[in-house]
């Protein structure tokens, strides 16, 4: 009897540091798992990091390439005062400076390609508006200015610089009039020289240009007034819809299928499939309440399509954010975040890991692998 006591306590003391341990882990909010809807038919798992955060501080995840995530801050101070620098983390919890430009505020890339060469696209400096592009080919100890426009009338669109599909040495980059139309300008050798290719009028404030993985001479262009598509590699452009569009990308599964997101009024946000030149509205599952915002991606590689979608539940007063994954002919739930924080509607692929990707919110960034 006293050993049948014995035991019986040995395995009630057992399952107390089982559960003590089990809750530590789900109270640390460092790693758990939510919807099983995974890449590869495994359980989906999330690590959240947080992100340095002060009145000094405001970092933007930008890039994730070579094991390392590329964060940029850009910050603009009282007085004309302003700055932008890039780090790099393989942990997200030690921080490495590569660069700073101070009086400049942009946007920092990384070549998918070649992680050795870096871009610093400025739009802004303490006197006012600028186009300036500064490019490095030794990973940011050294940098040169390979562009620059003095036109007051332009604006440089920091966050539009992408890479043609077909030839990893050709640029493009977008400069929007402060009247109306933008300029597309390329380069073919790398960032080091740039031309502008095609201009138009019809387009007004473009966010982004997405080329075709199938054509490269086929872009799409998401605007404030509309999606926009051209056939001749910019020269002539039609328009597909009339409402703001905020984000597009081409299907790399399927020829001449876009998804694109649009901005229908202050509250009102919808998500298009462009099939063909057939346009047909896309509603995701459990879609009940008010739409705060979209957005949608591709990881061209792996040929996968992903939505990402924040709702606003105003009884509770918190954010819902949802990542959709287009799987089987279908839109399906691969992780779902709740709090009273929104989640910015962006997303960032490994360059390393094709099963692993990244969202940010203000205070947090978090890793989606399985």
């Amino acid at each position: 009897n006293c050993r049948l006591l014995l035991y019986r306590e040995l395995i009630m003391q057992f399952r107390k540091i089982i559960i003590l341990f089990l809750l530590s882990i789900l109270m640390s909010g460092c790693n758990y798992s939510t919807v099983n809807q995974p890449f590869k038919e495994k359980q989906v798992k999330v690590s959240e990091f947080l992100i340095p955060h002060s009145p000094d501080f405001n970092y933007t995840l930008i890039s994730v390439a070579d094991n390392n995530l590329f964060i940029q801050d850009c910050r603009i101070f009282p007085k004309g005062k302003m700055g932008t620098t890039l780090y790099s983390t393989s942990d997200l919890t030690e921080y490495k400076k590569i660069v700073s430009f101070p009086n400049h505020a942009g946007h920092y890339y990384i070549n998918p390609n070649h992680f050795n060469e870096m871009f610093f696209v400025s739009g802004v400096n303490p006197e006012g508006l600028e186009n300036l592009i500064f490019r490095s080919n030794d990973a940011g100890r050294s940098w040169q200015q390979v562009y620059s426009n003095t036109a007051k009338n332009l604006i440089i669109a920091t966050e539009t610089l992408v890479y043609d599909p077909f030839a990893k040495n050709k640029l493009f980059l977008i400069i929007n009039s402060r009247e109306q139309g933008i300029n597309i300008i390329q380069s073919i050798d790398s960032g080091a020289h740039w031309r502008n290719i095609a201009t138009t009028q019809d387009i007004i404030m473009a966010y982004q240009i997405v080329i075709d993985p199938h054509d490269s001479n086929h872009f799409i262009v998401p605007s404030a007034n509309g999606l926009w598509e051209s056939w001749d590699g910019g020269f002539s452009w039609k328009n597909i819809i009339e409402s703001e569009t905020t984000s597009a990308v081409f299907s790399s599964a399927e020829k001449n299928k876009v998804y694109f997101t649009t901005r229908e009024s202050i509250e009102e946000r919808c998500i298009y499939e462009l099939d063909n030149g057939r346009i047909s509205n896309i509603r995701l599952p459990d879609q009940q309440t008010v739409l705060a915002d979209y957005g949608v991606y591709c990881r061209e590689d792996i040929k996968k399509v992903f939505v990402v979608t924040t709702w606003y539940y105003e009884k509770d007063a918190v954010y819902k954010t949802v990542i959709y994954q287009y799987r089987d002919d279908s839109w399906q739930p691969l992780a779902q975040f709740t709090g009273q924080g929104t989640i910015l509607k962006k997303m960032w692929f490994d360059d390393m890991h094709p099963d692993n990707l990244y969202i940010q919110s203000h205070q947090k960034i978090y890793k989606i692998f399985s």
